[in-house]
């Protein structure tokens, strides 16, 4: 089960429309809608794994796969739907890196990006977007730091991409609780929402990942990625209910 986290990118309550533009789930589904590609050669819904030979990745996994990376201490089983990427300080230098040059790569240098292909608005001059977060969560003894980040951004008509939702710490220092505008990210997966970003007068957009995390321990889980209509962004896209904070099954 995932509970869902209300995150308000505008004022006011949010609703969403019925029609996805964009969704990536990181299944083993060669024929999803929308491509998927990681920097160096990570190809799409291919499931692999590489770090630093001490436990560090970057790759798709799933739940069941998570005790055989990193000696088994990370946990992202609380509400995992199937297949998802994680990583863990990717920058970490390994001599034999999986895909070669890769993440982990001797002199690589962060951030690190997944990017989706372009997808259409249909019309759509604002539109929501979600995502489910999860990171291992180590009691206690939090690890991120301040310069640590996962942004989500948004590029329309092929220009600029631009962040729509970042994860990181609350002001400044050393091994905190990653959080998204205010919101913890824990081991329990959770939908994380940014509503009414503006693509009014673009035809087409395109979602990224921008990921720098470059010490010990620290992680990020990623999965369910959709672009949806916002409320009466196109009157023939139909709205509907009430989506505050809600629970998945």
């Amino acid at each position: 089960m995932k509970k869902a986290v209300l995150i308000l990118g505008v004022a006011g309550l949010a609703t969403g429309a019925n029609a996805e533009l964009f969704s990536y789930d990181f299944e083993a589904d060669s024929n999803q809608a929308f491509g998927f590609t990681a920097e160096d050669s990570f190809a799409t819904n291919i499931p692999v794994l590489g770090g630093d030979g001490s436990g560090d990745f970057f790759g798709i996994t799933d739940a069941a796969d998570t005790p055989n990376i990193h000696g088994g201490f990370v946990d992202y089983s609380s509400g995992a739907d199937g297949q998802f990427f994680a990583t863990m300080d990717p920058d970490s230098g390994d001599a034999n890196p999986t895909p070669p040059g890769g993440p982990g790569s001797p002199g690589h240098v962060e951030p690190f990006y997944l990017t989706f292909a372009t997808f259409n608005l249909n019309g759509a001059d604002s539109v929501d977007f979600s995502v489910d977060l999860a990171e291992d969560d180590d009691g206690l003894n939090q690890d991120w730091d301040e310069l640590d980040f996962v942004n989500f951004q948004i590029s329309l008509d092929g220009g600029a991409f631009t962040n729509i939702m970042s994860v990181g710490i609350a002001g400044t220092g050393f091994n905190q609780e990653p959080e998204v505008s205010g919101t913890a990210v824990t081991s329990t997966w959770a939908t994380f929402n940014a509503f009414g970003i503006n693509t009014s007068g673009f035809t087409t957009a395109a979602i990224r990942v921008e990921i720098s995390l470059d010490s010990g321990d620290e992680d990020i889980a990623i999965d369910n990625l959709t672009v949806t209509p916002a409320p009466g962004a196109v009157a023939l896209l139909g709205l509907a209910g009430l989506a505050g904070v809600r629970r998945r099954r």
